[in-house]
């Protein structure tokens, strides 16, 4: 996300709080893995629709 997202300053730290929170709340979940150099990365997908996952991040 970072890596995408050129015109941010986002810090990994903020990132990993942001995929653990809604992993938490049910919108994404856990698609597979990806290995990267000699580490392996969880990839995500939605777990709910647009609306259903606009709902519970806003509540």
């Amino acid at each position: 996300m970072v890596e995408a997202s050129p015109d941010r300053n986002w810090k990994a730290s903020s990132v990993h709080l942001l995929l653990n929170s809604l992993l938490n709340k049910g919108v994404i979940e856990v698609r597979g893995f990806k290995r990267t150099a000699k580490n392996y990365a969880r990839t995500f997908q939605p777990s709910l629709s647009k609306t259903e996952s606009t709902y519970i991040i806003l509540s």
